[in-house]
């Protein structure tokens, strides 16, 4: 009886929003926008100026005006932290619209109303409306600025109550910065995007202050440069918080944050803590980002309800709700899973999307396609079968968010049989990650794949690069494809444990480890090997260019 019922509620969700026979067109003519404008000489994306996302905001009512919103930058943690924001509101019985970017296996995941996907039936009918009023009134909006505008739409025709705004890149020149937003969050600056946000910390750490507003609360994690930052408030006349001004305000009970330690690694002692000086490793002084990025959610939740105690009257911070948001991750960051999975995993916030039968229904664990804690779970230290691995997906892409990484894996895995597959952008600062990477992973034990997206760097390269650290060449795999990249390194994981356990005359306690990270582009993929079931743009996952 329980089965039918579970099978009867799963099959209510995934029909819920009935695919829209036009979607596929209109997502292709909506992924060819910033090509036509490049074409005639407008920057797409616009990175210095918001004039054209500001008429267009004006010209539909500026509709988040009137919607208590929470604003998220920063180079590292802010989608995580706009995550958690989002699920603590919701869980507090707050209707919460969340904007976030990029996606990883469909364009509708950047735009949701408490876990649900945007119907295809909204896309289709905004993005109309949308480039009508560009047509009418002669404004060339890029594909990130119409998708802002089109969350914004949503989000007004959905009756939020709230709203959380994840920044798109940098803080002064982002679509989302036209909104008057009532809290502003920067997690964290490091050196990335910086062709566009500038070369140094400060310069970057100045842009993204950028989103401060006028006698609203303003909060910056540790790190963060204080005196740009506190500058910028002081221009814009908001009101300044620090990580630990707001920490000893409240007086929270916050997520511990730092383990002190020295790991045996792979190719020598290192103290983690200060890096490695000889090849130029800098990690993180934080083992878990994630528990990082909870305390800042917290805080700002704690400012946000001083400054506007009336907004949010059902908002909790010391309830159940809350605490379950804060510990709620988004896919892909340090997500957990067990290989091969005894039942596949699907994803059901919405969905347009046929994969769902009902016998695939039935034999499936149900579980958040926005990837909360579902995929959180004690298993990675569980006894285990000969042939299972364990299996963590991580989309850090710049070199703050792979050292942490990095720090994290030693930390978590001492001893243990690690492999990591990893792909990069080649806009990122490849090399750092690679030493990142390399300075935890024995270099036997780290496999390349190159996503399907135009920025991707070659495996070539990549190995180039290999070489040219470690003196050496890569373990070279017969396989090429993403998937059958991940089949080919289980299996070495799963062969080499059923050695060791031959060895010692019965099974491991500990299963051996994949690490899938680097850049997003290979997460479906990954996802999907895993057995995730979730909606699924085909159109995306063949194109040459993602927004």
């Amino acid at each position: 009886m329980a089965s039918s019922l579970r099978v009867a509620q799963t099959k209510a969700l995934i029909t819920k929003c009935i695919p829209h026979e036009l979607y596929p067109s209109h997502l292709r003519q909506f992924y060819g926008i910033n090509a036509k404008l490049r074409k005639e000489g407008i920057s797409a994306p616009q990175d210095v100026s918001v004039a054209n996302t500001k008429r267009l905001y004006d010209i539909i009512g500026k509709p988040l005006d009137s919607i208590p919103t929470l604003h998220v930058g920063g180079t590292n943690g802010k989608g995580t932290t706009s995550f958690k924001l989002s699920e603590i509101l919701k869980g507090n019985g707050i209707r919460t619209g969340l904007f976030v970017s990029p996606h990883l296996a469909s364009f509708r995941e950047r735009i949701q109303v408490d876990s649900e996907l945007l119907p295809e039936e909204s896309f289709v009918r905004n993005l109309k409306t949308l480039l009508d009023l560009c047509t009418e009134h002669n404004i060339a909006a890029t594909e990130f600025e119409l998708t802002f505008l089109m969350a914004a739409l949503h989000f007004q025709q959905s009756n939020c109550e709230a709203v959380v705004l994840e920044v798109g890149l940098g803080g002064e020149y982002d679509a989302t910065n036209v909104v008057s937003t009532m809290l502003s969050i920067i997690c964290s600056v490091s050196l990335d995007h910086t062709r566009i946000l500038g070369s140094t910390v400060e310069a970057i750490a100045r842009n993204k202050a950028g989103i401060f507003k006028y006698n609203q609360p303003a909060l910056i994690g540790p790190g963060v440069p204080l005196s740009v930052t506190q500058e910028m408030a002081g221009i814009r006349g908001s009101n300044f918080y620090t990580y630990d001004s707001a920490e000893i305000e409240f007086k929270p009970r916050l997520w511990k944050t730092e383990v002190e330690f020295k790991p045996r690694l792979w190719k020598q002692n290192l103290d983690l803590s200060a890096g490695d000086s000889e090849h130029n490793v800098q990690f993180s002084p934080m083992v878990d980002t994630d528990a990082l990025n909870a305390n800042i959610a917290l805080l700002g939740l704690h400012l946000f309800q001083k400054h506007h105690p009336h907004a949010f009257p059902t908002l909790d911070l010391t309830s159940e709700a809350t605490a379950k948001g804060l510990d709620a991750r988004p896919p892909c960051r340090w997500e957990e899973h067990v290989y091969p999975q005894r039942q596949p995993s699907l994803a059901v916030t919405d969905t347009a999307y046929e994969l769902a039968t009902e016998s695939a229904i039935e034999s499936a664990t149900v579980v958040a396609a926005t990837g909360a804690a579902a995929h959180k779970s004690e298993s990675l230290r569980e006894p285990s079968g000969v042939d299972e691995i364990d299996v963590i997906l991580d989309m850090g892409h710049n070199p703050a968010a792979l050292g942490a990484l990095a720090r994290r894996i030693a930390y978590k895995f001492p001893g243990r049989n690690v492999r990591m597959v990893y792909a990069m952008s080649r806009d990122k600062n490849v090399r750092t990650c690679l030493q990142n990477v390399l300075a935890v992973i024995p270099p036997t034990h780290v496999h390349f794949v190159q996503s399907k997206n135009f920025r991707a760097i070659s495996r070539e390269d990549l190995s180039a690069m290999f070489r040219e650290e470690m003196g050496c060449e890569m373990t070279q795999l017969s396989s090429t494809g993403i998937q059958d990249t991940l089949k080919e390194v289980s299996e070495l994981l799963i062969t080499d444990k059923k050695s060791l356990a031959k060895e010692q005359g019965g099974d491991c306690v500990n299963r051996p480890v994949l690490i899938v990270c680097g850049t997003g582009y290979i997460m479906p993929e990954a996802r999907a090997f895993l057995g995730i079931i979730e909606p699924r743009d085909e159109l995306d996952l063949k194109r040459d260019q993602v927004v």
